[in-house]
């Protein structure tokens, strides 16, 4: 960045330090992702196959078909680190309510150790939903727009979750288990965002990457 530049995103952090509820950096990047993902909520998943839960308690294989995912266009960011002394930038962001809605599913395996299978609608909410994600920036800038480049290959995401709950139909012994063990189900989305990261990384640099 020029030394001009690098003066006024100097000026801005310092402002927004010193008043902690004008979330600058926050509010622009908070109406850039919005932008990019409110067209796209609810989006459809087409078939989720083979995924393999296996704990201490349980063994099950679950498929799904016509996977309807939404809420997440109104994500929001809560903090934002800008690569400002080196390359490596975070943000944290939020989702209130995400919910994921199927028309068809069916597990079978073993569940607190007897067999098990179930068919049927399913539902699962998340709320409160925290993602950090983590990256290297090509490049940054805040002038004359927002701009961020992912630099390939170091974007990480780690997802929490404040509550969870799962109504699948015709499996009420399921559902009381992964109520009560929703780090189970967040283990499984952090995987897939971990598989899935080189793909998200080109989502957002199509989004937000200006250079």
């Amino acid at each position: 960045m020029g030394s001009s530049c690098l003066f006024l995103l100097l000026a801005i952090i310092v402002h927004a330090s010193a008043n902690p509820n004008e979330r600058i950096f926050e509010q622009e990047l908070t109406q850039i992702i919005q932008k990019y993902l409110a067209p796209q909520d609810p989006t459809t998943v087409p078939s989720i196959t083979n995924i393999n839960i296996t704990t201490d308690s349980c063994s099950l294989m679950y498929n799904s078909t016509n996977n309807v995912i939404s809420g997440f266009g109104s994500m929001v960011v809560t903090k934002f680190s800008p690569p400002f002394l080196s390359k490596e930038m975070t943000m944290l962001t939020e989702v209130d309510t995400l919910q994921a809605h199927t028309t068809s599913y069916k597990v079978n395996g073993t569940l607190n150790g007897n067999p098990y299978t179930a068919t049927g609608i399913g539902n699962l909410v998340m709320k409160g939903v925290h993602l950090t994600l983590k990256c290297k920036a090509d490049s940054y800038s805040i002038a004359p727009t927002v701009s961020i480049c992912i630099e390939k290959g170091t974007l990480s995401i780690g997802a929490t979750a404040d509550s969870l709950t799962a109504n699948f139909q015709g499996a009420d012994e399921l559902n009381d288990y992964i109520n009560t063990h929703k780090d189970v189900i967040t283990q499984l989305v952090n995987e897939e965002l971990k598989e899935n990261a080189g793909s998200f990384e080109d989502s957002i640099n199509k989004s937000m990457c200006k250079s």
